[in-house]
């Protein structure tokens, strides 16, 4: 992990204020070519060199906040409600679910859910029952 501090990298680089005010000189609809050219020149090429010193902190910053945005995700799904059901409440849930005659609505569907529905559909022996009595056809290639 990169722990150099981002804010200390902008704080380094030269902010560059232009020597015109560009919306002020478009509005004024004056432009003295000769003298306001090379200004203006001279303006954009160190506003150009600023900006190839900010991109790469911008992609770091960028970065740092999609793996910041990640981590919340993560926290949030720790604190989701189905998390705090007792193990029970879901055997029974499963239990209606499995009783469907529909085969895709098998417990081999809710072990697919998370590694803790997994281990709970294939742990109770009553939905193994279940799964075992469906019959399934294998259509042949």
């Amino acid at each position: 992990m990169d722990t150099t501090c981002t804010k200390s990298q902008v704080d380094a680089i030269h902010h560059y204020f232009p020597s015109v005010n560009p919306i002020e000189l478009l509005r004024s609809g004056f432009l003295s070519f000769n003298i306001a050219q090379v200004s203006i020149s001279n303006d954009i090429t160190c506003l150009e060199q600023e900006l190839r010193l900010i991109e790469p902190l911008l992609r770091k910053i960028r970065h740092r906040r999609d793996r910041i945005l990640q981590d919340i995700a993560c926290y949030k799904s720790i604190l989701a409600p189905i998390r705090r059901l007792p193990r029970e409440v879901l055997l029974e849930i499963f239990g209606h679910l499995s009783s469907r005659s529909d085969i895709c609505d098998g417990p081999w569907v809710l072990g697919h859910v998370c590694s803790t529905w997994r281990m709970i559909s294939t742990s109770c022996p009553c939905l193994r029952l279940k799964f075992a009595s469906h019959h399934v056809a294998v259509p042949y290639s």
